[in-house]
């Protein structure tokens, strides 16, 4: 029999080791007619057997969905080629895994969003925490505290996206791409979990229910939306309001330009800034201002936060122009902060965080006298990116620095680099709190204490 490679749309059968850190199970493909190869299968649990449709082959892997029964093709139906007959009503799998639920949405292997709907919610936060845990055991790092990572749910589990980019097809049907694709893939009847279809579905403004790509941005207090056509010049101008229930009792309203970056997910933030606040706090020294520097800090959302509940002194370090910072505002209903707008725009420095080696004298200079009783630092998903955390500690600092480093990422793999690197500085990861920012998707978001 000739062995081939495998190809695009070919039908394979299958058997699911694990979950990894993208959602997806990883398999090995079990064919007389293909070469072997690792495979990663959308819609899948461990110890399950299944057909799966190839949507995508790399050198190394393919990509795959688990095939839907209505797809199985003639040749494999009744005999599965020696294999049990399929045993589910809506997937082609030759067993099923106890730990399988009923998704909530039918169409969430069609879709490019939702990877884990096929599993509990705690089983879902269960996966993560493991695939933290094997970063940082890849890259050598040992969590100090006994009681291993802590894991905050979301409060939202449902409608909690804040900020979503609908894709519209040429028959206007709205959706999100579907997986490995470009294709738009039609939210389903009952409307999309993961934001409030229903609100941005009634005030979709006519005049552009045929873009291509348009923006929409919710209000889950207010229930308040907007939608505008990306990268057009009335998004560009526009503005968004943004209430977050922080501190307790209260509401901090912030409003951004649309070009500007929002978390995700406004009802975890309160219990994100809660856990960074409670970490600041055991360092609180007596009788002065504390000093903190915030590097990536975008508009200084977190130290400007935090000084609603503590008198702070902050330097902050970021891309954003300062014409850009003074287009963003923050209010709170009952609070008075200790740092206002001006006083952060004047202790901030514009700096590309990627290119700190390149940083000018003067800023050099500024960072090096400021002595910090503590470092927040907050990157994008490419992290701190070692060579300049080099740079910073043994370059500006000069190995003298020893106060804590509260570190928050979105990325389980650059959080683990990151922290090998700094315990090449003797920083130790002190304890590891895993927040549920995205669920039923493999993102999360992990907040983590470093002291020397």
């Amino acid at each position: 029999m000739q062995v081939r490679k495998l190809k695009v749309y070919d039908i394979v059968e299958a058997t699911c080791a694990n979950i990894v850190s993208e959602g997806l199970g990883i398999c090995h493909i079990k064919s007389e007619t293909h070469k072997p190869l690792t495979g990663f299968v959308l819609g899948v649990m461990p110890g399950e057997s299944f057909l799966a449709k190839v949507t995508r082959v790399k050198s190394g892997h393919f990509l795959g969905v688990v095939l839907p029964v209505t797809e199985i093709p003639g040749e494999w139906i009744g005999a599965c080629h020696g294999r049990t007959e399929i045993c589910h009503d809506t997937w082609a799998l030759f067993n099923v895994s106890p730990e399988r639920v009923k998704p909530a949405c039918d169409i969430f292997t069609f879709c490019g969003s939702c990877k884990m709907l096929h599993m509990s919610y705690e089983r879902s936060l269960e996966f993560k925490k493991s695939w933290l845990k094997t970063q940082l055991e890849r890259n050598h790092v040992e969590l100090e505290d006994p009681a291993g990572i802590g894991v905050i749910e979301s409060p939202r589990k449902t409608s909690y996206r804040n900020h979503v980019q609908i894709h519209i097809n040429k028959h206007a049907q709205r959706g999100f791409y579907a997986p490995y694709s470009y294709t738009t893939k039609e939210f389903p009847e009952h409307g999309c979990l993961l934001f409030d279809q229903k609100l941005v579905d009634e005030h979709f403004p006519d005049e552009i229910k045929l873009e291509r790509c348009v923006r929409a941005r919710i209000d889950y207090i207010g229930n308040k939306t907007g939608i505008w056509s990306l990268y057009s010049k009335e998004e560009k101008s526009q503005v968004f309001p943004y209430p977050v229930e922080y501190p307790a009792g209260s509401l901090t309203t912030v409003t951004i330009p649309n070009s500007s970056f929002f978390q995700t997910n406004t009802s975890i933030m309160p219990l994100w800034l809660g856990e960074i606040e409670k970490l600041t706090a055991k360092f609180l020294p007596k009788n002065r201002k504390m000093k903190i520097l915030e590097l990536f800090c975008g508009f200084g959302f977190i130290s400007r936060m935090l000084s609603y509940q503590h008198d702070i002194e902050v330097l902050g370090m970021d891309i954003l122009s300062k014409p850009d910072l003074q287009k963003i505002t923050m209010e709170n209903e009952r609070f008075s902060p200790s740092i206002g707008a001006e006083a952060f725009q004047k202790s901030y420095i514009q700096q590309d965080l990627s290119l700190l080696d390149r940083i000018k004298d003067e800023s050099r200079e500024r960072i090096a006298s400021f002595n910090p009783d503590l470092v927040i630092l907050n990157p994008p998903r490419s992290g701190f990116i070692p060579a300049q955390i080099n740079f910073l500690l043994e370059n500006i600092w000069g190995l003298s620095y020893q106060n804590p480093i509260v570190y928050s990422s979105c990325n389980g793999a650059t959080f683990a680099r990151d922290a090998a690197c700094l315990g090449a500085h003797n920083f130790r990861l002190k304890s590891a709190t895993l927040l549920d920012f995205f669920p039923w998707t493999s993102h999360y978001e992990i907040v983590g204490l470093f002291t020397k």
